[in-house]
């Protein structure tokens, strides 16, 4: 699974959406959010949340985010369908063989 070639991060004060990160290459996927502690007194709860990257499963703590690749739970159906032909063809293959080294032998007796 190839890197995502960027993320979406939104920030919430106070369970409310303030703003919005897009994280890439460029910008060192990173940022810096200058916010005030206290509104009307009360201490500003700042929480992050990060909008699904497809592939991979992520954790948040605090306001650092790690996006782990999920395994691959791909559709095998070709592949097997490839290795069960490849299966039958050996098979016939060896049979073959089996019967020409015996139709040989017999002539060789005769």
């Amino acid at each position: 699974m190839k890197r995502p070639s960027s993320v979406t991060i939104r920030l919430y004060a106070n369970g409310t959406e303030i703003a919005q990160f897009v994280l890439d290459a460029d910008n060192e996927w990173s940022w810096v959010y200058t916010a005030p502690q206290y509104e009307g007194g009360e201490e500003i709860v700042y929480t992050i949340t990060e909008d699904e990257v497809d592939g991979y499963t992520s954790a948040i703590e605090g306001f650092v985010v790690t996006n782990t690749i999920l395994p691959d739970t791909g559709d095998y159906t070709d592949l097997f369908a490839s290795l069960a032909a490849l299966t039958v063809s050996l098979t016939a293959c060896a049979w073959m063989v089996i019967l020409a080294v015996k139709r040989r032998k017999e002539e060789q007796e005769a």
